[in-house]
């Protein structure tokens, strides 16, 4: 009995005490309301929901208070620097956009726009927040990334032996990037298969345009990406090619990641004839901004075929959008990555900048981009030039398609997993989650649309025998370039 009453006492004497500090920290919080879970953990919220200016000004100030508390009563010692840029870092994770961030110093921001004009030491990778995974959306045309073998959709998930899930992308780019010289291995998982890639970093520096003669006079010229100047590059190039001779052109936007949209503007302005062409739509919010169009400068004197694929993104989406829209080009290949949405970088009085996502981009006739991507109007698939036993080994990773069932939007089963991984194997980039989600049900449509089919969305028996067929093609297929041999064979035939 006396043992339980000294522990009653002590017990009490914890409580008073437990209870003097939350008093004591509420007082210091100066009425910012305390909320405790389950876990002891507490959380601090607004009072009340912010629906106009006035109440955005008291809740501003409100977090001005619960900085300065949180900076006094904080365990450990913490800046209001790193407090403030914590803060505005959450703004921006508020979004749920993988695009659109906050850079804290100019240092960071011009890291991103070193990307955006063409030139930074590192091994040339454009990627982007894949659900907080490192996914390559493709590697730059001629880097070291390329030469080691790095593929469009391939997860990053460490840089030498640091994690990369829970970090942010510029801390990525700065642990992938580094001097001239150096070494970097890169831990990666492609569709379920663990490699790891050492690269030697260069600086990254190309040309956005290339070209060549090819026979019968028709122009090769490969855009890598959309640089400030890129249109001006093209226009040199293009006249360069008519006064050789060239009376038809091919060109490559394959592994394009996009890049300025004006220069992608300026291209199609180049190729489509005739004035006030739109060469894309613009929206925000599901209301229209308005349109970009040309301005009279385009010509028809050189057919054209465009070849794209799986990694041409953002403006080279919306240049070939505009190109088969307004029928100024015939595209080969396959569909493209699906990135419809255009960021703008502003510089803020702090020093810093943000990259903000501001509106949809639409083709010209107002079709959607975003998750769907550019179709071919001639699907041609490439092989990976695999030998016996690799084929052997990547099909075995793939899940079996065998059930006699039929799958449409909303329902899970083994026939979607399969399929999901088929798609991905030809350039979708789904979640491999056995559910008809949206994303996976436009996916579908996609393939059916190119496989000349009614495209629908559902997984019905025809769908999974052709996309087991084109899976096979890809595995088998060589190391020839058949989307470059039907742009020829389609310009002779003209």
């Amino acid at each position: 009995m006396y043992n339980m009453h000294k522990n009653n006492k002590k017990l009490k004497r914890g409580l008073a005490l437990f209870i003097a500090i939350i008093l004591i920290v509420t007082t210091l919080l100066m009425g910012i309301p305390v909320i405790y879970g389950a876990s002891g953990s507490r959380a601090y919220g607004a009072a009340r929901d912010v629906t106009d200016e006035a109440s955005l000004k008291e809740e501003l100030s409100f977090m001005a208070l619960l900085i300065q508390a949180m900076r006094q009563s904080y365990k450990d010692e913490i800046s209001y620097e790193m407090l403030v840029n914590g803060a505005y870092e959450g703004l921006f994770n508020a979004l749920e956009d993988p695009y659109s961030m906050y850079f804290e110093t100019e240092e960071s921001s011009s890291k991103f726009l070193e990307d955006v004009q063409g030139e930074f030491e590192g091994v040339g990778i454009s990627m982007e927040n894949a659900d907080g995974r490192c996914r390559v959306v493709t590697p730059v045309a001629g880097s070291p990334a390329e030469a080691a073998g790095i593929k469009s959709g391939d997860i990053i998930e460490r840089v030498d032996d640091v994690e990369l899930r829970g970090k942010s992308m510029e801390e990525w780019k700065s642990l992938i990037r580094g001097n001239i010289g150096t070494q970097v291995t890169l831990s990666i998982d492609r569709n379920g298969t663990k490699l790891n890639v050492t690269v030697t970093r260069e600086k990254i520096r190309t040309d956005s345009v290339t070209w060549k003669m090819m026979e019968d006079t028709i122009a090769y010229v490969r855009i890598t990406k959309f640089d400030n100047d890129t249109d001006r590059e093209f226009r040199r190039i293009r006249q360069a090619a008519m006064e050789a001779g060239a009376t038809s052109m091919i060109l490559d936007l394959r592994n394009n990641p996009g890049g300025v949209v004006s220069a992608a503007a300026g291209v199609a302005n180049l190729m489509i004839p005739g004035e006030d062409k739109i060469i894309m739509q613009m929206s925000r919010q599901g209301e229209s901004l308005g349109t970009l169009a040309t301005t009279g400068s385009g010509s028809a004197e050189l057919p054209a075929v465009v070849l794209i694929n799986g990694g041409s993104a953002s403006a080279s989406e919306i240049l070939a959008g505009a190109l088969k829209d307004h029928k100024a080009a015939t595209l080969v290949g396959t569909t493209t990555y699906g990135k419809g949405i255009a960021q703008t970088v502003t510089e803020l009085k702090n020093g810093g900048s943000m990259k903000l996502s501001t509106y949809y981009f639409l083709t010209p006739d107002g079709h959607t981009i975003n998750h769907v991507g550019i179709t071919p109007d001639v699907q041609v698939i490439n092989g990976l030039g695999l030998n016996e036993e690799q084929i052997v080994a990547e099909y075995e990773k793939l899940a079996p398609m065998t059930e006699l069932i039929k799958y449409y939007k909303g329902q899970t089963g083994l026939n979607v997993y399969a399929a999901q991984q088929r798609l991905n194997l030809l350039g979708a980039n789904l979640t491999v989650n056995a559910t008809m989600d949206e994303a996976t049900v436009e996916a579908i449509k996609v393939f059916q649309r190119e496989q000349g089919m009614s495209p629908y969305g559902g997984l019905d028996y025809g769908t999974m025998t052709a996309l087991e067929r084109s899976v096979l093609a890809l595995l088998s297929g060589d190391n020839d370039d058949k989307q470059l041999a039907k742009a020829v064979e389609l310009l002779k035939a003209k």
